[in-house]
């Protein structure tokens, strides 16, 4: 299977359906050496995410900049209310666990 449909593939399956659209039209894709799945992906030389160990994608703020424009991405993302907001910026957050 082309690397890019199976990247578009995994950006609707984790994020929703349809934000893969909001991926620049050419990308370039870097592969692992080693075992010759996707490592990274940029977009106009910027990194637009990564690969994890356990099959997801860590996307960087530049790429959720252009994935915001999803309708369906935000609504599968966590918004940080402004007391939140400003508890976390003190170093006064409670949450210390994983989501």
């Amino acid at each position: 299977m082309d690397q890019s449909i199976k990247l578009r593939q995994t950006v609707d399956t984790l994020f929703g359906p349809g934000v893969s659209k909001f991926l620049p039209k050419n990308f370039e894709i870097k592969k692992s050496k080693k075992t010759g799945r996707i490592r990274s992906v940029f977009g106009k030389e910027k990194l637009l995410l990564t690969s994890r160990s356990d099959g997801g994608l860590a996307i960087t703020v530049h790429c959720a900049k252009l994935y915001l424009k999803s309708k369906k991405f935000q609504e599968n993302s966590l918004h940080v209310d402004k007391e939140s907001k400003e508890l976390d910026e003190d170093g006064k957050s409670l949450f210390c666990g994983h989501i």
